[in-house]
């Protein structure tokens, strides 16, 4: 008999993630391996220190939002109590840019993402996709996330990212220096 284990979901903010469908994705996978899921669309219920001492796992898809003290707190003593916490792209990296020890937390940062050439923009989200190359570092070939990854080519968003040297970097990726570019 399988024991049950707690995951939090936690998604909201700006809508452009999709965070209802992209969370919505992981359920199934949650709930076969055993998981009883609970959804919140803020990261009030991080507050809830009772509720958080049962969680084993959190999966955060929340971008561009704004998180409490005391909200905070309640995330950072279940990480640091063993709680595992995931997420992707903006839901983690760029969910609570008011709280800066919520990025040191992380170990990183969304800075920016290069767009398409100043007349190549239409207004779209689609003006940040360009086409780039994730290359897959040596410690990713072992590591249980990116083991049997290789490297691979995207049209999306690039993400230019501020890094502590305390995470693992698995892949990277090059920005391309462009004439329109402030960095270049």
């Amino acid at each position: 008999m399988m024991t049950s284990k707690e995951a939090l979901v936690v998604r909201g903010g700006w809508d452009g993630h999709q965070p209802v469908e992209a969370t919505d994705r992981f359920l199934p996978f949650l709930r076969e391996h055993g998981y009883t899921v609970r959804i919140e669309e803020s990261p009030k219920i991080y507050a809830d220190a009772d509720y958080m001492s049962t969680v084993s796992l959190i999966l955060q898809c929340n971008t561009m939002n704004t998180i409490e003290k005391d909200e905070f707190a309640g995330l950072r003593a279940a990480v640091e109590a063993g709680t595992g916490l995931a997420g992707w792209h903006g839901g983690i990296a760029d969910s609570y840019r008011n709280e800066s020890d919520y990025l040191h937390l992380i170990g990183g940062q969304f800075a920016c993402h290069p767009g398409k050439h100043p007349d190549e923009r239409t207004g779209e989200q689609s003006d940040n996709y360009v086409p780039y190359r994730v290359t897959m570092l040596p410690a990713a070939a072992d590591h249980p996330i990116t083991r049997g990854i290789g490297d691979f080519d995207l049209v999306t968003e690039q993400y230019w990212v501020l890094a502590d040297d305390y995470i693992d970097v698995l892949a990277t990726t090059t920005q391309a220096v462009r004439a329109w570019d402030p960095w270049n």
